[in-house]
């Protein structure tokens, strides 16, 4: 011990200096140039240059016959200037996109999916946290009215469509989906207020408890500037009317909105998904929803997150999960949509489909 002491004394006292400060640092590895770089995400494109006017991207996975193999992204000082190079025919795609009055051959992209619906909060009061009570409710949704509304050019969606996009929901077995939904006849409404402890009262059209007692009127939230929003959901509560709900809509403003869904504070709520939304946006969306003691569902939740899955595995979890939320009626789905990101120039690729620039849902 007291040798190993002496030692590293000597050492410390010792004029030792590393060999590459006074010889080139060499290393039997590529150059960073040189080297093949990991990507970063699972989209189509890998990040290839940039300089002071254009950022370029060459395609990493390989695409079909007439797909371009490089994409770049010129940087314009003014909007105006950018909006004068697609009018002529210099460039493919602009974002923003500008409107209204589209100069003939421009038209909108569509760049990702958006499903949006109704999140029922099962800690509102009495009569939420009875399941036959939301699935009564989740018969009122209209999917071709209220999708309509909400998405003029909207994708088709059924009320199976309830957990995320209709490009991922697609990829299940729609058969076995289908199969599970509630069909909005009367015996099924009779059954469901019969296990909810409801009856429809014949004067005033309103569901009560066995003492006569009316339910109490749920407070839809929304978005006070969302105008697509509010008259889907006015369709909603006037078919949630026929079934004997009475539903007040209220719109706030959105900051508001946002927090409310964060922290639970409503009985119902209109929800959007994120564009494109990802499996992990899908799980912290749906864990929101649930209930601190929901075991079962945040177990299926997991299971759909396990990184090790396959692709078969995958979509087992997601069917699972969805029929799960069938049964739970925690969120009715009203549409689906895209998002429209910029305005293309049809003349220069007119058959090119900016959708394959997207990765697959499941992989």
């Amino acid at each position: 011990e007291g040798a190993l002491a002496r030692l590293f004394d000597a050492f410390s006292k010792a004029l030792i200096l590393p060999r590459h400060i006074w010889e080139p640092l060499t290393t039997d590895g590529l150059p960073l140039e040189e080297s093949a770089l990991p990507l970063i995400g699972s989209g189509a494109w890998a990040f290839l240059q940039e300089d002071d006017f254009s950022i370029s991207f060459e395609r990493a996975v390989p695409g079909t016959d007439g797909q371009p193999s490089y994409l770049t992204i010129l940087k314009y000082e003014a909007a105006g200037y950018a909006q004068r190079a697609l009018v002529n025919q210099d460039i493919d795609w602009l974002i923003p996109a500008f409107k209204p009055d589209l100069p003939e051959g421009l038209e909108e992209v569509p760049s990702g999916e958006i499903l949006a619906g109704i999140g029922v909060n099962p800690r509102a009061g009495d009569w939420l946290t009875r399941p036959a009570v939301r699935q009564l409710l989740g018969l009122a949704a209209d999917i071709e009215t209220t999708g309509s509304l909400l998405f003029p050019s909207g994708l088709p969606i059924s009320a199976a469509d309830l957990l995320t996009l209709p490009s991922a929901m697609g990829q299940l077995d729609r058969q076995k989906l289908e199969g599970a939904l509630l069909i909005p006849d009367a015996d099924t409404i009779g059954r469901l207020q019969e296990s909810a402890g409801l009856t429809k009262n014949p004067d005033t059209g309103l569901l009560e408890n066995l003492d006569g007692q009316p339910l109490p009127a749920l407070i839809l939230l929304y978005p006070q500037d969302a105008e697509e929003a509010e008259a889907s959901l006015k369709a909603f509560s006037s078919s949630a009317k026929k079934l004997g709900f009475s539903i007040i809509l209220r719109g706030v403003p959105e900051e508001l909105w946002r927090e409310y869904s964060e922290l639970g504070r409503y009985d119902l709520i209109y929800q959007e998904t994120r564009p494109n939304e990802t499996p992990a946006e899908l799980s912290d969306r749906l864990l929101k929803l649930l209930p601190q003691e929901e075991e079962e569902g945040r177990g299926l939740i997991l299971r759909m997150e396990e990184v090790n899955a396959s692709r078969t595995e995958r979509i087992r979890s997601m069917e699972n999960l969805t029929l799960w939320l069938m049964d739970e009626a925690l969120f009715i789905p009203l549409g689906a949509g895209r998002v429209h990101a910029g305005i293309r120039n049809n003349a220069l690729i007119p058959d090119f489909d900016f959708s394959t620039l997207l990765p697959s849902y499941i992989s």
